[in-house]
C-alpha cells in the first residue's frame, strides 16, 4: 500500500515557520513537523545563468516573471527570464557565494 501525505497545518514557532505533514501508510497516520527556513533571497534565472536577489516579487509571486529587472548579488542588474529551460542554467558562483553568507548567519 503506497504511503500518502497532506498537509495538517502551518505555524510560527518564533521566525521559523512549521509545517505539520501527515503520513498514512501500513502503520496508520502519523504527523510529522518539519521547520522550513525563508531566507531574504530568491533565485532568479537571468543573463545566461541563475543568480540570487533580495529585490521585492512582484505582487507576491513565486518567481520573477520574465522581462522584469532585477539587482542580483552579483552585483550586476539583469533581466529575469522564467522560462522552463533558464532554471537549467548554471548558478553564478558570486551569487552562489553571497547566498550562502546570508544562508549561514
Amino acid at each position: 500500500m503506497a504511503e500518502r501525505h497532506r498537509i495538517e497545518g502551518f505555524k510560527r514557532e518564533g521566525l521559523l515557520p512549521i509545517i505539520s505533514l501527515s503520513e498514512f501508510g501500513r502503520g496508520g497516520r502519523s504527523t510529522v513537523d518539519w521547520v522550513v527556513t525563508v531566507y531574504p533571497f530568491h533565485w532568479v534565472p537571468a543573463g545566461g545563468a541563475r543568480h540570487a536577489s533580495t529585490d521585492a516579487r512582484p505582487d507576491g509571486a513565486l518567481a520573477y516573471p520574465s522581462g522584469t529587472g532585477v539587482r542580483v548579488l552579483c552585483g550586476q542588474e539583469l533581466v529575469a527570464d522564467n522560462s522552463e529551460l533558464a532554471w537549467l542554467w548554471g548558478t553564478c558562483t558570486d551569487c552562489h557565494a553571497a547566498a550562502r553568507r546570508i544562508a549561514d548567519c
